[in-house]
């Protein structure tokens, strides 16, 4: 596979690749993709959860805060 940019460099990918290399770590490579696709798939569910957890707190605090409290008070702040 050959790459070619804007300002005319042109660089063969396949002169990186090393047959006796692949077959040495090409096992190991095929792990770690694996384990990158589990890991990002983690992290998705992780911030999942912490949306979840963040959408109950804030039910909480909406019905108790005074927003217009709070504005007021922001105004007040900000002409000091």
């Amino acid at each position: 596979m050959k790459e070619e940019y804007p300002d005319g460099t042109v660089i063969d990918c396949d002169s990186f690749y090393d047959e006796a290399l692949f077959k040495i770590y090409g096992v190991i490579l095929n792990e770690n993709s694996n384990r990158i696709d589990e890991l990002y798939a983690k992290a998705a569910q992780e911030l999942d959860a912490a949306k979840s957890t963040h959408d109950v707190t804030e039910a909480y605090y909406t019905k108790a805060m005074d927003f217009d409290a709070l504005d007021k008070m922001c105004h007040k702040l900000m002409k000091i």
